[in-house]
């Protein structure tokens, strides 16, 4: 046996949530503790959206009235809450309306570069004017900052002259896995997709391969996902809600889960000498909805992906079905004398069909086979939760697949006030409450209901978080941790 399979090959670091379903709460809590076990952020894209003009814009023609006129709020753009309205050169704005009044120009680009520029001003967004060609003309929106926040906000043409493009899109994060086993990046986004708004765009040794979830209030299939677990290490994620499946609701998504395993190399001082892996030198697959929660032969579902020195295949078997390497014991559990399941490492394999031979690929970081049906346990003192299994039944072995987490963290809540700085970080001061005592960089802590990281712990009363997700200091508002 190449690795010993008994062993668990243990990551440096772990980490484990339970967020709400929406959008906003899913990218942040699963940037914030992806990069908190040895991923690196590369990118935050913004939010996007756009207002088209097929037929040009409003355009003034006359002479400018002398302030009797009064204009009302006649929405011609409207953004999120923010409506912007045309008005003539010399006229009034009627009081209190709420919205942003915008003079019209004497071309249909004078207009839209008045426009862009009061949205600009007034609004989370930067907008550009474009002229496309002919009489079609074009507003870009980009939000001003990168990240989820600027998703999912409602934009709305006036019907008659322009046509929004929706709900603004694209704002996320773009990561990549630690060193030490194959890298590949991942970048999650929000975006308007019929089948999930949570798209995870993968790029494995230089290839794509692109999953969609479901978030919370989506009708697409089965019941709302109302949270998601989210486990991680440097080489891995993984993310579920339960049910995985329903009965007549073929299109549900609501897990995912992607590794690069640990693959032994000439040199690798727990190894032995000659026992490596000579063939494969880049190794990831990625297990798509519907695949992997009850079954540890991994085919089925929504696409499954593997990368094996080669570009990524999705959705056929040309890179190779995985699947667990486990001792057989068809349709009964395999346990020790003390009656517990017999538990090993977990040994990765890839075939060409279910029921072909197949090549062992390496070790799984973090988890452990259980043969037998079992829940959360701890193993080696560690704590363990079920990621896939199947049942015992005919001619299949009932087994477990699971991952280490970390053990859950002393509960604190309190009132904090924070202050943007340093640079892109927050500093948070304690205003009652449980105070911050035993908190250490890299910790989770959600402050005003946002997913954040510890950076450093000043004093028991003081932290810096590593980042700066809010647009203003917050004063007197809730923390939890974890």
């Amino acid at each position: 046996m190449l690795i010993d399979p008994l062993a668990i090959q243990f990551s440096p670091k772990r980490g484990y949530t339970t967020v709400p379903g929406d959008q906003l709460s899913v990218i942040e809590a699963w940037k914030v503790l992806l990069t908190s076990v040895g991923w690196t952020l590369l990118a935050s894209p913004k939010a996007v959206a756009f207002v088209s003009y097929p037929l040009g814009l409003p355009v003034f023609i006359g002479t400018p009235g002398g302030g009797s006129h009064v204009v009302g709020c006649g929405p011609f753009i409207t953004i999120g809450s923010l409506s912007f309205s045309l008005i003539g050169p010399g006229d009034t704005p009627a009081a209190n309306t709420g919205c942003v009044f915008v003079q019209i120009g004497t071309s249909s680009l004078g207009t839209a570069l008045n426009l862009a520029s009061a949205i600009t001003d007034s609004s989370d967004f930067n907008a550009t004017a474009v002229f496309v060609s002919g009489s079609l003309y074009r507003i870009d929106l980009e939000a001003k900052t990168g990240g989820p926040a600027g998703n999912a906000i409602n934009v709305i043409g006036d019907g008659r002259f322009g046509i929004g493009s929706g709900r603004t899109s694209g704002g996320g994060y773009k990561l990549e896995s630690g060193d030490g086993a194959s890298v590949y990046q991942c970048q999650l986004t929000y975006e308007n997709n019929a089948f999930g708004n949570l798209l995870f765009a993968f790029t494995l040794n230089n290839s794509p391969a692109q999953y969609a979830l479901q978030q919370a209030g989506d009708s697409i299939s089965g019941p709302s996902v109302a949270d998601y677990t989210i486990v991680a290490n440097r080489h891995s994620f993984g993310l579920f809600h339960d049910p995985d499946s329903v009965s007549g609701a073929p299109y549900r998504a609501c897990s995912l889960f992607a590794m690069a395993p640990f693959i032994p190399g000439p040199g690798d001082p727990t190894i032995a000498d000659g026992e490596v892996f000579p063939v494969t030198s880049y190794a990831v697959f990625i297990l798509g909805p519907g695949s992997f929660r009850n079954s540890c032969v991994w085919t089925g579902g929504q696409g499954v992906t593997t990368c094996l020195d080669s570009y990524a295949f999705s959705y056929s078997n040309a890179g190779g079905w995985p699947r667990l390497m486990a001792i057989r014991s068809a349709g009964a559990p395999l346990l020790t004398p003390a009656a517990r399941g017999l538990v090993t490492g977990a040994l990765v394999m890839m075939g060409k069909n279910v029921d072909s031979g197949a090549a062992l690929i390496g070790k799984m970081w973090d988890c452990a086979v259980i043969h037998d049906n079992v829940g959360a346990s701890i193993i080696q003192g560690q704590r363990f939760i079920p990621l896939s299994g199947q049942a015992s039944a005919g001619g299949s072995l009932g087994v477990t697949l699971m991952m280490c987490v970390p053990p859950p963290a002393k509960k604190k809540t309190g009132i904090v006030s924070t202050v943007n700085s340093p640079p892109g970080k927050t500093s948070v001061f304690n205003g009652g409450g449980d105070d911050f005592s035993g908190l250490s960089a890299g910790d989770p802590i959600t402050i005003n209901g946002v997913p954040c990281v510890v950076d450093s712990v000043t004093d028991a009363l003081a932290l810096i978080i590593s980042s700066a997700p809010f647009g203003s200091n917050l004063t007197s508002v809730s923390y939890t941790v974890p």
